[in-house]
């Protein structure tokens, strides 16, 4: 039986934020057809992802109130585990999203035409965004400071990006470094209209996060293929 909680409405742009992620509605598919609430590592292990990533995931649901959590029952000494569900009335189809009374259709217009004009009259386009970007990345990041180690640099790297729209796993040992595979671009078809300045932006915002953060990681590379929206991004020590 699914647990019940007193549900507040949310901002359509939290909820459609939370559905982006393909990884995040595929959680959320798996808690909603799941006949019992299922652990952060049950979770983990069905969808073959780090349990650090489930919760990063987890947290962003919760905003948008479409998982809750409840306490397992205590079994002997140390604090009972999280269980988590999805509400009884959540759905892991992305509605389309409004922001100040505005569509998204409409932002995505304003960004086109915006992108058009600068690129067809500033060459260094492209370099402007990727140093706004390092600027703006490193503006957003909720908690500076040093994180303990490597692997929390990456967790947090990606909590960062996933409240931008960017969903990724890690991939590989991050004491060596890390690779983050990304599917699904929040700049949608502008990515594929001006690759350019789209992967600019996501190079600048990580490199940005990145030093903020001061984790001893940057940014190697980012590879990107527009035409599927699947992100590489590649980090190595900074030392």
């Amino acid at each position: 039986m699914r647990p019940k909680d007193g549900h507040d409405r949310v901002p359509e742009t939290v909820v459609h934020r939370a559905l982006a992620s393909p990884a995040r509605s595929a959680l959320l598919t798996l808690l909603r057809d799941h006949p019992t609430p299922m652990s952060v590592q049950e979770i983990a292990d069905a969808l073959t992802l780090h349990a650090n990533t489930v919760r990063n995931h987890l947290v962003i649901l919760e905003n948008a109130r479409l998982v809750i959590s409840t306490r397992a029952p205590a079994r002997g000494p140390g604090r009972p585990r999280h269980l988590y569900a999805a509400r009884d009335d959540a759905t892991a189809t992305p509605v389309g999203p409004v922001v100040s009374g505005v569509s998204g259709d409409g932002y995505r217009l304003l960004a086109e035409v915006l992108v058009d004009r600068a690129h067809d009259d500033h060459p260094a386009t492209a370099k402007d965004v990727e140093a706004a970007a390092v600027a703006w990345g490193a503006a957003r990041v909720s908690r500076p400071g040093t994180p303990t180690s490597p692997q929390e640099t990456v967790t947090r790297l990606q909590a960062e990006l996933e409240r931008l729209g960017f969903a990724s796993s890690p991939v590989g040992d991050p004491t060596d470094g890390a690779e983050l595979v990304a599917d699904g671009c929040p700049f949608g078809d502008l990515a594929r209209r001006h690759p350019e300045v789209a992967c600019a932006a996501h190079r600048g915002v990580t490199r940005g996060v990145l030093a903020a953060l001061g984790g001893g990681l940057a940014l190697d590379h980012l590879d990107a293929d527009p035409a599927t929206q699947r992100c590489r991004t590649r980090l190595r020590s900074a030392a």
